[in-house]
């Protein structure tokens, strides 16, 4: 069972959803069942999350495979009307996937979830406050390098196309990550901007952006 076809992977939560639910969907890259194969608990086994929807509320749940069949280990209740984003990597130990999910609550607001496999059971990492427009997580150079821990990048819908962005990593709690500042803004924040304020000359707010930009990717 070293990998899982997304269509075995739908399958499986869709048969363990009780009467009523229904699977939510995801919009990116292109519209498709918010269904994840992903070892979560670091046994080289893949688990399957899925996301779905009651008749007033969202719901996500993480199945095992046991004694030959599909088990659910966990479900969790989540916030708002859909599905946003929906990934596995490793936010808090090197190899071992955090479980992330961005409840949409908003036509522009995402709500982040985290869980993390604990000796079996699944912790929750983050608080009920954390809201973000866009999301990006990568493995970012920073002050600690390299290291196997992706950091997670929050773009916070400010006005017109601006955002307020910041790096976090997690560190007994997720804390803002300066040291990666650098590379994520030169690499993604100033060619943002740039393009934006190329497209629209007459506007100050991109420039303006774009210069706050290029002094956090600064060294």
């Amino acid at each position: 069972m070293e990998s899982l076809p997304q269509s075995y992977a739908i399958r499986v939560v869709s048969s363990l959803l009780s009467p009523g639910e229904e699977l939510a969907g995801l919009e990116y890259p292109q519209p498709h069942p918010a269904v994840l194969v992903a070892d979560l608990d670091g046994d080289g086994i893949p688990e399957i999350a899925g996301a779905y929807r009651s008749k007033d509320r969202m719901h996500a749940l993480i199945a095992k495979f046991a004694y030959g069949r599909w088990h659910t280990v966990m479900r969790m209740r989540g916030p708002g009307y859909g599905v946003v984003n929906m990934m596995a990597a490793p936010i808090v130990a090197p190899g071992m996937n955090a479980l992330l999910i961005g409840w949409q609550i908003g036509d522009i607001w995402a709500q982040l979830d985290m869980w993390q496999a604990n000796h079996g059971m699944y912790a929750h990492l983050t608080p009920r406050d954390i809201f973000y427009s866009k999301l990006e997580v990568e493995d970012m150079p920073g002050a600690r390098g390299i290291d196997g821990l992706c950091e997670i990048a929050l773009w916070v819908h400010d006005t017109g196309e601006a955002y307020d962005i910041d790096i976090w990593r997690w560190e007994r709690g997720l804390v803002k990550d300066e040291g990666a500042y650098p590379y994520y803004f030169r690499n993604k924040v100033v060619p943002y901007y740039e393009k934006l304020a190329h497209e629209s000359p007459e506007s100050s707010l991109y420039e303006r952006c774009l210069k706050e930009a290029e002094k956090k990717a600064m060294p």
